[in-house]
């Protein structure tokens, strides 16, 4: 109950946790026109929501995290996965609304003060514009198995990999910190999560 109440305090989802659905805020965030008032104020509200950027800072330190990783960050909090990307949507357009506004609360002027392998590694994932939803075919989806990760022992920060999974296709991974076996198979262990998201083959997207 308290990983599926976690999305309730961030004024996106709302209900039960056998009957969560995004909330009236976040209905308007992702369907309102840019400029409309009735946006502007939900945008304000889900903004000012004491624990959203607190629990996203505390998970990825100061760097304001992909939709790749906000997506993931809410499905480990128990959130359905038919909803995930909408909620991503909203606190994409929450951010990018602050920003504008020069008060985000993400603070991205001071050091990571995560330890946790999360802020360790950054995935540099390609994806297109959400209100598009279908990953691109040159995103890296399930392209990187144990046995590539493992050809670089001994990585250090700053280091990166960058391997050929088709004819077109690249792949590219930068770790920043430390590289160690540990943050190695959390990152196979996301793609392998994360892999359904896109198509089988180039030849199966619409």
């Amino acid at each position: 109950m308290k990983a599926l109440g976690a999305l309730n305090q961030f004024s996106l989802l709302e209900g039960r946790a056998d009957e969560l659905r995004l909330s009236s805020d976040a209905v308007t965030i992702i369907n309102a026109p840019a400029n409309h008032p009735d946006k502007i104020e939900a945008l304000n509200r889900v903004a000012f929501s004491p624990s959203l950027f607190a629990e996203v800072q505390e998970a990825y330190g100061s760097n304001i995290p992909s939709d790749a990783n906000l997506k993931y960050f809410f499905v480990k909090k128990g959130i359905p996965s038919k909803s995930t990307l909408a909620a991503v949507k909203a606190f994409r357009e929450t951010i990018e609304f602050l920003e504008r506004e020069g008060t985000s609360p993400i603070r991205e002027d001071e050091l990571e003060k995560n330890g946790g392998e999360a802020s360790n590694v950054r995935q540099e994932l390609e994806t297109e514009n959400l209100e598009n939803v279908g990953p691109s075919e040159q995103t890296i989806g399930n392209i990187f198995s144990p046995r590539t990760q493992m050809s670089a022992p001994h990585q250090t920060s700053g280091e990166e990999f960058k391997t050929r999974v088709g004819p077109e296709t690249f792949a590219r991974v930068f770790f920043e910190g430390p590289v160690t076996q540990i943050a190695i198979q959390k990152l196979i262990d996301y793609l392998e999560f994360s892999k359904d998201m896109y198509p089988l083959n180039v030849e199966d997207k619409d």
